[in-house]
């Protein structure tokens, strides 16, 4: 039940405090300087070094200039131990050829739902402004450019429960002006497509692939059981429905 996958590395911080690495200046804030974790240069070393002693790198990049960072140094380093795929973590800005470059290379990214809606009404559209708001949590971007996207939690910074997560990548509802509503909808999910980034696409990224993420003969038996029937126009009361049971390999684990 253990395996030691990944190497994390961390190349810059987050739009709130605006120390998220961006390729044009914060929009609330022109002079700031942000001071990267690692130089280029050193980020790519550790890529480079985490490849050869047997490790793929999974990278805290939320900026749009962190993010390239790293697709550089997986380019430049593109043979990953293992079969399994480098990831960028977060990427709560990207620009359109950069999404490119994640197909291309075979990036994964790893997303968080709830960091869209929870903070874009708060902070994303001052720091980064109206116009660069079409390159915030493209999650439908990635999808259709055939990457491969894992959605999950990232908590304490958000919610652990994977029921509102995925009601978030659904409605994508943030308060605008002082109004819940939907924004940039195009870049919105199916119930199906956020099912299989909180499932199959995050069993992908282990030694287990083939064992787990879907129910199917001849893998282990993990699933829930949920108190209601997930309706077929699925709306916010998704997030509401609680487990009542959870099965690990065959075996009820919960209650």
């Amino acid at each position: 039940l253990f395996d030691i996958g990944y190497v994390k590395l961390i190349i810059d911080g987050v739009l709130s405090t605006r120390t998220a690495l961006m390729k044009e200046p914060y929009t609330d804030d022109p002079h700031v300087t942000v001071e990267p974790f690692s130089t280029k240069e050193e980020l790519h070393a550790m890529i480079a070094a985490s490849h050869r002693h047997g490790f793929p790198v999974a990278v805290h990049a939320i900026g749009d200039l962190g993010v390239s960072w790293v697709l550089d140094g997986f380019a430049r380093y593109p043979e990953t131990p293992g079969g399994l795929s480098n990831r960028i973590e977060h990427i709560e800005v990207v620009t359109p050829d950069d999404v490119e470059r994640f197909a291309s290379l075979g990036i994964a990214a790893s997303m968080q739902p709830h960091h869209a809606t929870c903070c874009v009404g708060d902070y994303v559209i001052d720091r980064i402004g109206r116009d660069r708001m079409p390159n915030a949590y493209v999650w439908r971007s990635m999808l259709d450019s055939g990457v491969p996207l894992v959605l999950s939690a990232d908590w304490p910074t958000s919610p652990l429960n994977p029921m509102i997560q995925i009601a978030d990548t659904i409605h994508r509802e943030t308060r605008i002006d002082g109004v819940v509503r939907p924004w940039d909808e195009g870049m919105s999910l199916t119930f199906e497509e956020a099912l299989r980034g909180y499932t199959r696409t995050g069993a992908e990224m282990t030694s287990w692939s083939e064992q787990i993420g879907s129910i199917e003969v001849g893998k282990w038996a993990d699933f829930v059981i949920l108190d209601e029937r997930i309706p077929d126009d699925v709306d916010r009361s998704v997030e509401k429905q609680q487990v009542t049971a959870t099965y690990l390999a065959g075996r009820k684990v919960y209650p």
